[in-house]
């Protein structure tokens, strides 16, 4: 499957669009496989990291060490666009999101 590919370019990727077209074209492969996506053991947890980790702004694209043209203004901007579309556009929350366990007492 593709997924440890994507995973590893949202992280590393420098290129913001790179990282925006990745994680459209995982979206389009959740959308389409459905579950059969995410019958690899792990593969749940690992997605819902990466997902974590571009809202968080963790990732190498969101680092403002890489960011060598734009100014703070734009950074700043671009950061909550890049964030907010994806995160409106996919609906990882839903993926991500884990009940939590009844307590036994």
């Amino acid at each position: 499957m593709v997924f440890p590919n994507y995973l590893k370019t949202i992280q590393d990727e420098k290129d913001r669009l790179v990282v925006m077209t990745i994680l459209e074209s995982m979206n389009n492969v959740l959308k389409n496989c459905k579950g059969d996506a995410l019958k690899e053991p792990g593969r749940l947890d690992e997605i819902c990291k990466a997902i974590r980790n571009v809202l968080q702004k963790k990732t190498t694209c969101q680092d403002p060490e890489n960011e060598e043209t734009e100014s703070d203004e734009e950074q700043e901007v671009g950061g909550e666009r890049f964030c907010g579309d994806y995160s409106e556009q996919f609906n990882f929350t839903n993926i991500c999101h884990r009940p939590e366990q009844p307590r036994n007492l």
